[in-house]
């Protein structure tokens, strides 16, 4: 039976790291993983200008609450699962039919390509290319050797790739403590990305609230995160391979829908100098 929640302590940072996030980009509160951003102010930001966010700034007050508008944010581009280059292909030992191929299915495999193209800086990586080393090592077949269609162990997967994990949160029957979060904003604060597993309910990320017990899973890259001032709230920010598309929920939401976290110990480049 799976635990309730898991929560791996993560070692703390020695160097100057409020000095160096200055020198980043990094435009929240002193001291703590504070910043801020209004959820629809951004939104309408990323939706009117109809691409990737290319970074989250002090604007000088929020005109739609008159908050303080900062923010964190990673330079890791967007990829889609239905891109045409690689929708179609089959994902793992998959043989066809419903729910087979990288488009239907490839979530975690996207979200592992943005991360590894982001930890290297190698952009000629893609799902394709990220799944041949994979099935190289034998990522998609069980501990007996077996094919295991589409699914991977995921540590092993880890190991290929290259990924360097240093914690681990599930939440699985609650909404994620408000201490697991402030864990997570502070591995983004540091320039590290975190691989997250969502809800999904009619679609991806759906804000509507799903019934605990039911996971169904959606793997997503978590990117970065704000503080509005004058609503005293917190948003997220995440890459959804689903949509192809750089996406926002506000902390309630996210900590329900929300329910692992990978936190990796490779800081990647922020989204602006």
């Amino acid at each position: 039976m799976r635990q309730q929640y898991e929560l791996i302590e993560m070692p703390q940072e020695t160097s100057d790291r409020d000095g160096d996030l200055k020198r980043r980009g990094f435009l929240g509160l002193a001291g703590t993983a504070l910043a801020g951003l209004a959820f629809g102010y951004i939104k309408r930001r990323i939706d009117t200008a109809g691409e990737v966010l290319e970074s989250i700034e002090t604007f000088g007050g929020n005109q739609e609450t008159g908050g303080e508008v900062n923010g964190i944010l990673l330079d890791i581009p967007v990829l889609s699962q239905w891109d045409s280059r690689w929708a179609g292909a089959l994902l793992g030992y998959n043989s066809g039919g419903a729910l087979s191929t990288i488009g239907d299915v490839g979530c975690l495999l996207v979200s592992e390509t943005m991360l590894a193209r982001a930890f290297d800086s190698n952009t000629a990586k893609t799902p394709l290319t990220i799944q041949q080393t994979l099935l190289d090592a034998d990522v998609f077949k069980d501990g007996n050797g077996n094919p295991n269609a589409g699914f991977q162990r995921y540590e092993l997967a880890e190991r290929v790739l290259g990924f360097r994990r240093e914690a681990t949160y599930g939440a699985y029957n609650e909404d994620v403590p408000t201490g697991v979060l402030t864990v997570v904003r502070d591995t983004l604060t540091q320039g590290k990305p975190v691989l997250i597993e969502v809800h999904l309910t009619d679609t991806p990320l759906d804000v509507t609230k799903p019934s605990y017990g039911a996971h169904q899973q959606h793997f997503c890259v978590l990117t970065g995160w704000s503080y509005d001032t004058a609503q005293q709230s917190f948003t997220y920010i995440f890459n959804d391979p689903w949509t192809g598309t750089q996406r926002i929920l506000d902390e309630s939401s996210f900590a329900h829908k929300a329910y692992t976290f990978y936190l990796y110990n490779q800081p990647v480049d922020f989204a602006w100098d």
